[in-house]
């Protein structure tokens, strides 16, 4: 934090993406296709930055963000009473928001691309290492040619009833499977 901040004179605006994040981290409206999981996880990133599963940077921003925290930690050695000026000004309570929106911004990336994946999206709506699975084939139809009929045939007649058992009928075994067993 620089002194300007530590006083809270400048302030980080904290995006809209990420105010959204902490008030509905799992919300799904309107997240039925994946390219729009992708467009929402895209937004997130603007904001946060790449994600741990992203590709690694050249190396040259690291070594700028070095020297950037270096500076930046010279600067906040100069203000005595740092903490006790930043807790007065409201600086530390605004600074705590801030983190608190980026973590919840993070938390639903890592939302945002579970649900991806469980939708068979790929990256960047899903993590980068995921593939989705082929679609399954379509099934092919045949069809047997139709013949013209010279005449319909007669309706049958209603099949007489059994006649009524002296034993009831053996009941048939009932297993109720839950709603995630395979093949329901």
């Amino acid at each position: 934090a620089t002194p300007l901040e530590d006083m809270n004179l400048k302030k980080v605006q904290i995006p809209e993406v990420l105010l959204s994040a902490m008030a509905r981290p799992y919300d799904v409206a309107n997240l039925n296709r994946c390219g729009a999981v992708a467009a929402e996880v895209a937004r997130l990133d603007a904001a946060l930055g790449p994600d741990r599963d992203a590709a690694p940077s050249d190396g040259h921003r690291d070594a700028g963000s070095t020297a950037a925290g270096l500076m930046r930690g010279g600067a906040e050695s100069v203000i005595p009473y740092r903490g006790l000026l930043r807790r007065l000004t409201g600086a530390a309570s605004y600074q705590a928001r801030v983190q608190d929106a980026v973590l919840a911004g993070a938390a639903r990336r890592g939302y945002l691309k579970g649900l991806g994946m469980r939708m068979n999206c790929a990256p960047p709506a899903a993590p980068s290492w995921f593939r989705p699975a082929p679609p399954p084939p379509k099934p092919v139809v045949f069809r047997a040619p139709v013949r013209p009929s010279v005449q319909a045939p007669a309706p049958r007649p209603p099949a007489p009833r059994p006649a009524a058992r002296s034993r009831p009928a053996p009941r048939a075994l009932v297993i109720p499977l839950p709603s995630w067993w395979p093949g329901r």
